[in-house]
């Protein structure tokens, strides 16, 4: 965010709250946003003032922001994606669609796609299931927020099996002398 946007976030927190910030948290609010999208902290500070009857802080904001930016939503959203997606790709394709969203993505892969394509959306144990593992997904991006880290970057990317097993296992064993 630019200074001058912060700034008018900090003028409309001033007057839905009837309140008074000083320059240094001015200072703090530029500082704390300034890597954030515009629009997200601003929808960041209407879902907080909308919910509360004290202002929010900038690190809340910043946080929440962040969130939005990452793209975590809620789980119904994230599975109807998993199920739509699944609906129209290729039975025996073992990747995911690269058009899922981050969180979309990373359920798909801790479910395995393989056993989501062919699960029932149905079934309440399943669902039950996925949910428990996208809470702990978006509890897991949040803290990587936190820690200023990408919410959903891995360090080690997972390897490609569209050609087959054979690459995972070369070198594995004895080299030929």
């Amino acid at each position: 965010m630019k200074p001058s946007e912060t700034l008018r976030l900090v003028a409309h927190c001033e007057a839905s709250y009837g309140t008074v910030v000083s320059d240094e948290s001015r200072q703090l609010w530029c500082e704390l946003l300034a890597d954030v999208d515009a629009r997200d902290a601003t929808t960041a500070f209407d879902e907080q003032a909308a919910t509360s009857n004290f202002p929010p802080t900038p690190q809340r904001v910043r946080l929440r922001a962040l969130e939005l930016g990452a793209g975590l939503a809620p789980f119904g959203d994230v599975f109807a994606e998993l199920v739509a997606a699944a609906s129209t790709c290729d039975y025996f394709d073992p990747n995911p669609p690269a058009s899922l969203s981050a969180p979309a993505l990373a359920l798909a892969r801790v479910l395995s796609w393989a056993d989501f394509r062919v699960s029932d959306p149905g079934d309440t144990y399943y669902v039950h299931q996925a949910q428990l593992r996208y809470e702990e997904i978006t509890e897991r991006a949040r803290r990587r927020l936190f820690d200023g880290l990408p919410a959903f970057e891995t360090l080690h990317a997972l390897p490609d099996v569209s050609n087959g097993f054979g690459a995972l296992v070369d070198g594995i064993g004895g080299q030929d002398a």
